[in-house]
């Protein structure tokens, strides 16, 4: 699959992230970019996209406010 953008409505402007959906066996994972910084989301037990921390966390990380608007939107956007 391609990479695509959406824009996620943070703090009065919109945020533009870039995503990549990546198949891991059965399970679609996304590669989102924010700020220059990976993520993967994945789907939880209830359906729901949480973040996953990337291993080396940078020196100028996303706020979890943002991560969460971001699982928001994919939620309404993939839906």
């Amino acid at each position: 699959m391609d990479a695509f953008t959406i824009a996620i409505p943070f703090n009065n402007e919109e945020k533009e992230v870039t995503i990549l959906p990546v198949q891991q066996g059965y399970v679609m994972k996304l590669m989102v970019t924010i700020d220059d910084v990976e993520f993967i989301y994945e789907l939880d037990d209830e359906g729901k996209w949480r973040a996953i921390m990337p291993g080396d966390l940078p020196a100028k990380m996303p706020g979890n406010d943002l991560l969460q608007a971001v699982a928001d939107e994919l939620d309404k956007y993939l839906s």
